[in-house]
């Protein structure tokens, strides 16, 4: 059996096709995700297009039976049972104007909701998002990523990996189950269905699609994060940071789950992580390029930047800059703003306020350094030199090196590993 293992990502879609169970690298193949082009709120037939497109490509070079999937996470689309009708897909980018005024209300209502759920309730969660599309009286089927390409274009089996599902900010991760009481109070006129959770020992086929008319089974619908760090082979005495358009940082907890407010936790296909997610990463530096310094030499100056600040020397700023971000403050733009044009060294003070935000992160989800290890994973931030040398001084861990040797994203290597646990 033929397989496409594809990632459908915030900035990319990234695939490869696995012939006999064995990766062909050379079929790796990347286009341009909707994001880049399309904003955080937009058309959900956008996301159809796009991926039908990269998946009819495909197969027309090497034909496949099944699809495994992964995809950006905090997602969604609602389907209308009674207009059949599909709403526009937000991202976990997108900020609804009364995301405050939700958050509030959801906590107020649920003091554990935090601890329930494993989710911190981040602007662009769709718990929270969905207030935009939700009409009362009306009755709406929640679909991510993955989901909504099958429910769209093909068959839905109507079930959703817990990687995926936990990332909606409303289910109970240790029992897999919706936390409907939380979602009637915040949307007391509207029925939301939600999709069954596959158990840990269950194969997730969510659905079927035909490409040139021929019975595709789709597998999986599992969370990008979750598939990257099962790629990058992780043990016990390891903290993952993985450092893309947004950045966490990871670590497999104790099956006992002891609640902390410092982190999150998510399942991790039978076990737990506990994380940091929402530092600022790609996004923010794009943002910096495009809308503060409009250098043409960004990214140029970024991998020349050299370590000369003092060890000591705590910049003005931080990348915290969109009001997802896990440290937002809104006087950030401007301080950066000023940096840019007031300081030779701004590319160097840029690296390292990035690079201290990981600090910070290390030290709660880490405060007894417990973890021996660093596994750095991700995009190209983590292979600008100063990126490179900053983690290499860290003096409480060791950089661990991958296991895997092929050149392809961890999110590809994740999903190859896992058919072969699933099969």
């Amino acid at each position: 059996m033929n397989r496409l293992l594809i990632d459908v990502g915030a900035s990319s879609i990234k695939s490869v096709i696995q012939e006999n169970n064995v990766l062909d690298i050379k079929t790796e193949y990347v286009s341009e995700s909707f994001s880049t082009k399309h904003g955080d709120k937009f058309n959900s037939e956008i996301i159809i297009k796009e991926f039908i497109s990269h998946v009819e490509r495909q197969y027309e070079s090497f034909s496949f039976g099944e699809i495994w999937i992964c995809s950006e996470m905090h997602n969604f689309t609602l389907f209308n049972t009674k207009s059949m009708e599909y709403s526009d897909f937000y991202s976990w980018r997108y900020t609804s104007s009364e995301s405050d005024l939700i958050r509030s209300k959801a906590l107020n209502y649920n003091r554990k909701h935090h601890e329930i759920s494993g989710q911190s309730l981040f602007h662009g969660i769709p718990f929270i998002n969905m207030f935009e599309s939700c009409n009362e009286n009306s009755s709406q089927k929640v679909l991510s990523l993955p989901e909504l390409i099958v429910h769209k274009y093909g068959k839905s089996f109507d079930v959703i990996h817990d990687s995926m599902a936990a990332s909606f900010g409303c289910l109970d991760i240790k029992n897999k189950t919706w936390l409907t009481n939380d979602l009637k109070y915040i949307y007391p006129n509207v029925n939301l269905i939600l999709p069954k959770v596959f158990g840990d020992d269950e194969v997730p086929l969510i659905g079927e699609i035909k490409i040139k008319s021929n019975k595709i089974n789709v597998f999986g619908g599992f969370g990008d994060l979750q598939t990257a760090l099962f790629g990058a082979q992780i043990s016990n005495e390891d903290i993952c940071i993985n450092i893309g358009t947004g950045s966490q940082i990871l670590a497999i907890c104790n099956s006992n789950l002891e609640y902390s407010e410092n982190y999150d936790v998510k399942p991790f296909f039978g076990k737990f992580i506990k994380a940091i997610s929402h530092i600022p990463a790609g996004r923010s530096f794009n943002f910096i390029k495009n809308k503060i310094c409009k250098d043409k030499n960004f990214w140029q100056n970024l991998n020349e930047a050299q370590k000369t600040l003092p060890e000591d020397y705590i910049p003005e700023f931080s990348l915290n800059i969109f009001k997802s971000n896990w440290r937002y403050d809104d006087e950030n733009h401007k301080n950066i703003l000023d940096s840019f044009k007031e300081n030779h060294l701004f590319y160097e003070i840029l690296l390292k306020s990035f690079c201290n935000e990981y600090l910070i992160a290390l030290k709660k989800i880490d405060p007894n350094n417990k973890y021996k290890n660093l596994v750095l994973s991700g995009g190209k931030l983590k292979d600008i030199k100063y990126v490179k040398d900053f983690f290499s001084d860290i003096k409480d861990y060791s950089i661990k090196a991958k296991k895997h040797k092929l050149m392809l994203d961890e999110t590809l290597i994740g999903l190859n590993m896992l058919t072969k646990i699933y099969n």
